[in-house]
């Protein structure tokens, strides 16, 4: 038994899913898409302060300093697209997909505002790591995000910036192992090599993100979201 200490460089393929209001994935034709076709993926932890309690003596020593343990609120999510993607923008939004005469999904209409609920999973390269068993990868889970909207763009001579903020993690989510294979578990057969399989721990209630290493490749990309198929 060890332990890995890793270094993440360069977001290979970021994962999007669609989950129930409460925290659970959904099964559905349009309800997953990987993609390559970002920029950035910030995660922010936002901490709330413990409370301070204490009582000063008449000489103005404590009779008592007490302070309760910091608490996580949310982790607020960032992301900046290289373009727009229908698919990815109305899962997180929760806007619909404008189609053209083939059926072919095009660009979105932004209206009211809707509150979404989705998971994001991102792959990362880790340099300077043997691969003998194979190549490893950072891999960063944030089992369920909250709403999340459009930032200002603007349109001109560069490049328009399409960027998704103020998406916020939640506790309590359903997503247990996961619908994916994620992580290598240990094949029925002892003698057999490791196989590809779901989380080997499921995601807790109190918990909002997990990095860790695996190494099982991230997911093929594709413009297009795909079906999401619960086993």
């Amino acid at each position: 038994m060890t332990t890995t200490c890793w270094p993440s460089v360069r977001g290979k393929v970021a994962r999007f899913t669609k989950i129930s209001s409460c925290g659970a994935p959904v099964a559905g034709t349009k309800n997953t898409l990987a993609t390559d076709g970002f920029v950035s993926i910030e995660f922010a932890p936002e901490w709330e302060d413990g409370e301070e309690t204490s009582l000063k003596k008449a000489d103005g020593r404590y009779a008592f300093l007490d302070k309760s343990d910091d608490q996580l609120k949310w982790v607020q999510t960032t992301i900046q697209f290289t373009s727009v993607n229908p698919d990815a923008l109305g899962l997180i939004l929760g806007q619909p997909v404008v189609l053209d005469h083939a059926g072919n999904a095009v660009g979105i209409r932004l209206g009211q505002v809707v509150a979404t609920d989705w998971a994001l999973e991102t792959w990362t390269d880790i340099p300077g790591v043997a691969c003998a068993e194979g190549k490893p990868y950072g891999y960063f889970l944030a089992p369920w995000l909250h709403g999340g909207r459009l930032a200002s763009f603007t349109i001109n001579n560069g490049n328009a910036e399409f960027k998704i903020e103020n998406a916020r993690t939640r506790p309590n989510s359903l997503w247990g192992t996961g619908p994916y294979l994620v992580e290598l578990n240990e094949a029925t057969v002892p003698t057999d090599p490791p196989v590809p399989g779901k989380l080997l721990t499921p995601i807790a209630a109190d918990q909002q993100l997990q990095m860790t290493v695996t190494f099982v490749p991230p997911p093929a990309v594709a413009c297009a979201a795909t079906a999401l198929v619960l086993a």
